[in-house]
């Protein structure tokens, strides 16, 4: 980040040297998630109420829209109670001519619980649920507007 002409590299700066009698830059510490409540760090009286605060969307739970593709690693599942699923031939069948595969065994019950390598692995447009909502006793920065009157909570520290 490039300096400003007032020498300030910080957020802060940057924010308070564009208004700075009417923003003011706060730190908070959630104490409440439902309804939500922040109490202002060094002012134990101060607790600002949901209906003051503004919430990004990122500071949220929220649904969303991806892509996921594998990159490096691998994938666990646990497939259906059965185990069924299908694999390719690997080159070893049982007696009866039918291809093996092994899986694993606890006890007299067969586990569906393994692991596979990939080589290739991809999901488009798939729903996600993004669970980012603010939660007790996280600390956060807070941009005061209009003297107090509302507050915009800018993200986690």
């Amino acid at each position: 980040m490039n300096k400003d002409a007032a020498g300030q590299t910080s957020l802060k700066g940057i924010i308070q040297t564009l208004s700075p009698t009417e923003l003011e830059i706060l730190q908070g510490v959630v104490i409440s998630e439902a309804p939500l409540r922040i109490q202002m760090l060094n002012d134990n009286k101060h607790v600002i109420t949901e209906n003051l605060i503004i919430v990004p969307r990122h500071l949220t739970d929220y649904h969303t829209v991806v892509d996921i593709e594998l990159a490096e690693g691998r994938i666990d599942s646990n497939t259906t109670t059965s185990g069924g699923h299908t694999h390719p031939y690997s080159g070893t069948t049982d007696p009866d001519g039918d291809p093996i595969h092994t899986h694993y065994y606890s006890g007299t019950t067969q586990s569906s619980s393994h692991s596979h390598d990939m080589d290739d692995f991809n999901i488009y447009r798939a729903n996600m649920t993004v669970y980012n909502a603010l939660k007790e006793g996280e600390t956060v920065h807070i941009l005061s507007l209009n003297g107090g009157k509302r507050y915009y909570v800018l993200d986690r520290i």
